[in-house]
């Protein structure tokens, strides 16, 4: 499934940490899908950098954690956590 471009932490693509939380927004353009993907360890001064950021491909995101597929035609504003007792993934809003 491509559902266009998201934008995901180097906590999660760089430093193999698990997607704890992600939520989709409006998008910024047509090749963005609006899906922000974090490892939940992030502090806000990390999370204000830009440079801490890159946009990837959905089907990268899939990979690094395929439970994440079905949440992924949620229409915006959603987010989605971990549950870090089961482990799985739940809409919170």
């Amino acid at each position: 499934m491509n559902v266009g471009y998201v934008i995901a932490s180097h906590e999660i693509t760089k430093l193999g940490k698990p997607i704890c939380y992600f939520y989709r927004e409006e998008p910024i353009d047509e090749n963005d899908s609006g899906w922000r993907f974090f490892s939940g360890d992030e502090t806000q001064e990390y999370a204000d950098s830009a440079d801490n950021f890159s946009m990837y491909n959905s089907t990268s995101i899939i990979e690094i954690e395929p439970k994440v597929v079905k949440f992924l035609e949620l229409s915006s504003p959603v987010e989605i956590e971990r549950d870090l007792t089961t482990g799985n993934l739940e809409v919170i809003l």
